[in-house]
């Protein structure tokens, strides 16, 4: 169901040329023209991800980081489609306005942000506004290790070097989560 309201979503507003960020194995059906962003390439995302060894990955056109767009020139694009993305951004602000930055003007920014209460962050708590700003203003450094605690914690992830694994690694986790109202609440700021 979900994918149906997506790809009815996509035909109706997903025109001309642009990104999707991410898409892993899960890219956003539609008739317009795509570039894929991912963090690296093919063959080091099916080392990060062994769990979807079984899975169609989304072979990159553009390696970059999702939350920052390095390659990407202002005003450039028709659409940036970010599923399933920004939870991952530690410095929310910034990715949003990177994300923004890379539209032309009356570009389409495609979102879709799970609701924690339906994942496996339902035992974290709501990433307060507050805690955005901050980040937004003094950068992610503070938080940091305590995102990957909380997450190794409250995910039931807690394997004996899962904590340092993630650290080590800068591994991508959820560092921000939201319910539905939350996340209106955010967007209206």
């Amino acid at each position: 169901m979900i994918h149906y309201i997506r790809k009815t979503l996509a035909d109706k507003y997903i025109t001309g040329e642009g990104i999707e960020i991410g898409a892993l194995h899960g890219k956003l059906q539609t008739n317009a023209t795509v570039k894929y962003i991912d963090k690296c390439k093919l063959s080091e995302l099916r080392i990060i991800y062994p769990q979807l060894i079984n899975c169609e990955i989304i072979d990159p056109d553009i390696i970059d980081d999702g939350e920052f767009l390095y390659t990407i020139k202002d005003h450039s694009q028709d659409f940036v489609i970010a599923n399933h993305l920004i939870e991952h951004f530690e410095n929310t602000f910034i990715g949003l306005e990177n994300l923004l930055r890379a539209l032309k003007p009356n570009g389409i920014l495609f979102l879709a942000i799970p609701d924690k209460r339906f994942t496996f962050d339902i035992n974290r708590p709501i990433t307060e506004l507050d805690h955005l700003i901050y980040e937004y203003k003094n950068g992610p450094e503070f938080y940091r290790e305590s995102h990957y605690k909380e997450w190794v914690e409250k995910t039931n992830q807690n394997t004996p070097d899962q904590y340092q694994y993630l650290i080590n690694t800068k591994y991508s986790i959820h560092f921000h989560v939201w319910e539905h109202k939350d996340m209106l609440d955010f967007l209206n700021y």
